[in-house]
């Protein structure tokens, strides 16, 4: 939902927005596929059409204010797979200017439909789309700008802390080293 208030909130987005949502209800979107830096889709509309959006990487000094917000915050790889992010570092994510969200800057479109807006109902459709993709796998997001999400994941305090023999206390086990 983050993704599509986004969009939305671009006055050059905003006026091609809605046909677009009716055309994702409608399930006009027949193949999506997202790779980094790389939306395409068959969208049938009169005829089948193919939009395909392009995003550009991350810059790196905006990956690195996000993961500066998340370090410390996020304990696991399956806690951010699952979405589960504090609020601190969803709002630096999803931060309209200097968040993973492209800027309307960072997306470059085309479709192969006679309408000649720069943001054709087929392409908005495919941008939904993607907003619901993110809605059940966040990863999205991250592969599209080209940045590795488990990068957020800092050094798990005391981790360094742990060897063989703490870790033997802990679960009443003998590991054995390999240092022998």
């Amino acid at each position: 939902m983050a993704w599509c208030r986004h969009l939305e909130s671009f006055a050059d987005y905003e006026s091609r927005l809605p046909k677009g949502r009716s055309y994702l209800r409608s399930g006009a979107i027949l193949d999506l596929r997202v790779r980094p830096g790389q939306i395409s889709a068959k969208v049938m509309g009169s005829e089948l059409y193919s939009p395909k959006i392009t995003i550009a990487p991350l810059p790196d000094h905006k990956w690195n204010v996000i993961k500066a917000a998340a370090a410390g915050q996020i304990d696991t790889i399956i806690d951010l797979i699952n979405g589960q992010l504090s609020k601190g570092v969803l709002a630096a994510i999803v931060d309209k200017y200097d968040g993973l969200f492209p800027a309307p800057r960072d997306i470059s479109m085309v479709c192969n439909c006679l309408d000649d807006a720069h943001l054709c109902k087929h392409i908005a459709a495919v941008l939904y789309g993607v907003g619901v993709r993110m809605d059940t796998d966040p990863s999205v997001l991250f592969d599209l700008r080209g940045v590795n999400q488990s990068d957020l994941i800092t050094d798990i305090p005391g981790e360094s802390d742990l060897d063989s023999s703490s870790l033997s206390d802990i679960f009443g086990v003998h590991i054995e080293s390999n240092d022998s």
